[in-house]
């Protein structure tokens, strides 16, 4: 948090600003230290947070002090907080479209998180709180809307098994199964094995 004063020039009111450092570091151990911390590392919003000195020099004392790093501190948290909604609004966005552009690939949370650079483990939870559902779901459904497609086109169900992803015909249909109700051959409707 030093970075924040970086700019802030000592003068002759060198008191005053000694004042302000020793309340700043009390009243954050006390009010947001620990919330700060479990942010994200590189919250640019910080970037644009000031303290202005020109305010500061013209507080009269320690009370008012306090009350104007409390209200900076709320203005923080609030920017911190409606940032995280909107960047895991689009970090949900993101990987969703990574699964629709991938499905056919072998994907893997962690080779999303990747791509998205983030921790698997930050992922996994915000997309399941946006979605309630998680990625393994996400990615059979995404795959098995796309074999229901395919089989409707009448192609084999080992060219649907590879086209979508699945590594094995077996693995296939019991996923198929448990979406759909009803194996990939009778969803076809044919009784012939291709």
């Amino acid at each position: 948090m030093q970075f924040l004063f970086g700019k802030i020039a000592i003068s002759c009111h060198s008191d005053k600003i000694l004042l302000f450092f020793c309340s700043y570091d009390k009243i954050i151990d006390k009010t947001a230290k620990s919330f700060l911390m479990q942010q994200y590392a590189e919250v640019t919003l910080l970037t644009e947070f000031t303290v202005s000195l020109e305010e500061i020099l013209t507080l009269n004392d320690t009370k008012e002090l306090t009350l104007y790093l409390e209200m900076q501190l709320i203005t923080m948290q609030e920017g911190i907080l409606k940032f995280n909604r909107t960047n895991n609004h689009y970090i949900v966005e993101q990987a969703m479209m990574y699964i629709s552009e991938n499905y056919s690939h072998n994907i893997t949370l962690d080779d999303m998180a990747a791509y998205l650079r983030i921790s698997p483990f930050y992922l996994s939870r915000v997309f399941k709180k946006n979605t309630g559902k998680n990625f393994t779901d996400v990615l059979a459904e995404r795959r098995i809307e796309a074999a229901k497609r395919l089989l409707r086109q009448k192609k084999s169900i080992k060219e649907v098994t590879y086209e979508t992803g699945f590594n094995s015909q077996n693995y296939f249909s019991k996923i198929f199964k448990k979406y759909v109700g009803c194996s990939p051959r009778e969803y076809r409707g044919d009784n012939n094995p291709r």
